[in-house]
């Protein structure tokens, strides 16, 4: 569970309160005097106001705990975020607080025409988060397996991959989070040429989408950088394409302004350097 530790002595630190709770722990986020913490694998019961019957479940978990008095943290509220959470973004604008979470989930479900189909999802949840309370917000299903999720002050950047394709490409989608309350809206979505590894291979530069993409496994391809128009978040343009590195695995990435580096590497780690100006266009030093 929660555990608040005293460093007032840094000679002799203590837990000076707890706040039990089942799960494994995946991120945490303090406001004022709350803790919100995101869980997965947590198992119970559960019963709304509207249903008395209590409903088993099993799946992500947020918990507002309150430490206003750190001996005595106790749990506030829960919220439900099924699947399995990948990874989340806590967004302020003054006294407004949203946290926005992305989960995947493998198994039966129902779709948009309330019919019964078996695979994998993504959906990302939103939550405004005041004093405590959690309130619902907005939810946008994706479909798909998330891969990872990068954020901006007004943007999701969640790159999603299905894996029966024998060449794995990644399609990211934008998502729009400027109302600071909370409530998103889906934008365009665009499927790249190859496979998204991690966050830091997305980027959005003002209204330019910078993406970066290699091989799911193996070093038989090549990577790719590519740039989009997304001053329309609902309308994605690509701009420019450019390859680098045939053969080799894409390792590390650094976007730098107007400039993109890269490592990539085989028995031995090239370093390249590109120029992204303000318009999109691609340019290898």
């Amino acid at each position: 569970g929660l555990q608040i530790v005293n460093f007032a002595d840094v000679e002799r630190p203590f837990i000076e309160g707890r706040a039990a709770m089942t799960g494994y722990p995946v991120e945490m986020y303090v406001v004022e005097d709350h803790a919100y913490v995101l869980l997965n694998h947590w198992r119970g019961y559960w019963r709304s106001n509207h249903d008395t019957r209590p409903e088993r479940y099993e799946g992500g978990l947020l918990v507002s705990v309150n430490i206003e008095d750190p001996s005595n943290p106790y749990v506030v509220e829960k919220a439900r975020i099924p699947g399995h959470v990948q990874a989340s973004r806590l967004t302020r604008a003054g006294d407004t607080v949203a946290l926005y979470a992305a989960a995947s989930w493998w198994g039966e479900y129902i779709n948009d025409d309330n019919e019964r189909e078996h695979g994998s999802f993504t959906y990302v949840k939103s939550f405004g988060l005041t004093g405590g309370d959690i309130q619902a917000r907005s939810e946008i299903n994706l479909g798909g397996y998330v891969g990872d999720i990068q954020a901006t002050p007004d943007a999701l950047l969640v790159s999603r991959l299905d894996w029966n394709h024998r060449t794995p490409k990644s399609t990211i989608s934008l998502i729009d989070i400027s109302n600071p309350d909370g409530t998103m809206t889906e934008g365009d979505e665009v499927e790249v040429l190859g496979y998204v590894a991690n966050k830091y291979n997305m980027d959005l530069d003002g209204d330019i989408l910078r993406v970066v993409s290699g091989a799911a496994w193996g070093n038989t391809r090549t990577n790719h950088l590519q740039t989009y128009d997304a001053s329309d978040f609902r309308n994605l343009v690509e701009i420019d394409h450019a390859t680098f590195g045939d053969g080799e695995n894409l390792f590390a990435t650094l976007f730098m302004g107007e400039k993109a580096f890269f490592v990539t590497y085989l028995q031995v780690d090239p370093f390249h350097a590109f120029h992204i100006d303000t318009e999109g266009i691609i340019t290898e030093k």
